[in-house]
């Protein structure tokens, strides 16, 4: 199974970059269960979205991995449906805060598959596993339960049963299998491998942005 992460970027051209924590304690679980990916890095190497989309357009992946926080919806939106639009057959999934607070927007504006609700590492290794082995992710809980939300305008999902910390398509309609508990102690997971990241360009970006803003006394 062919498996990419993205690494989006907040702040296009920004003098700061910022190592992302968040994924790369994600990608070291998912490694240490016996998966290999690539990661495209956005940030770190500041790639036009038409740098992004020509990438896309030349590898092929079975599950394309991406998230971010929700004031990153634009660009998300936009790099959910490209990819859809050039790999429709690819599975991409949508973690971070964007993924669990605004499943039923990201839904109804993307073609998303799947968004991880909470903490990802447990819910990644799970759901990659079925995806691997065409194994369920879960159904909806009969009676139909719908779960409202404030956003008006926009359907509801509806509880369901399976892998915890996911929401996904089942059939038309989107079902929420509820957020998985949060992992009480951060020491049951690995410490990031930073091998994963080209951490040197990531430290002399902010060696760079140190030496222009430098404070300069003469006596």
């Amino acid at each position: 199974m062919k498996l990419l992460f993205i690494n989006p970027s907040l702040r296009p051209g920004s003098a700061h970059l910022f190592l992302p924590v968040g994924l790369a304690y994600v990608m070291t679980y998912v490694k240490k269960h016996g998966f290999s990916f690539d990661l495209l890095d956005v940030d770190v190497h500041n790639l036009t979205d038409k740098q992004v989309e020509d990438y896309i357009q030349k590898n092929k992946y079975d599950v394309i991995c991406m998230g971010s926080i929700v004031t990153h919806y634009k660009w998300m939106k936009w790099c959910i449906n490209m990819i859809k639009s050039h790999q429709p057959n690819s599975k991409v999934i949508v973690g971070n805060s964007l993924g669990g607070s605004i499943p039923e927007v990201l839904f109804k504006t993307t073609k998303v598959d799947i968004t991880v609700y909470g903490e990802a590492e447990l819910t990644m290794v799970e759901l990659l596993n079925a995806i691997k082995n065409n194994q369920s992710l879960g159904h909806p809980i009969q009676p139909i339960q719908k779960i409202s939300h404030p956003n008006k305008g926009y359907p509801d999902t509806v509880k369901g049963e399976g892998i915890k910390g996911i929401i996904f398509r089942h059939g038309d309609m989107v079902v929420n299998n509820g957020k998985r508990k949060a992992v009480k102690n951060i020491d049951d997971f690995p410490f990031p491998d930073w091998d994963l990241f080209e951490v040197e360009k990531y430290l002399n970006q902010g060696r760079k942005h140190r030496v222009n803003h430098a404070w300069h006394f003469k006596p």
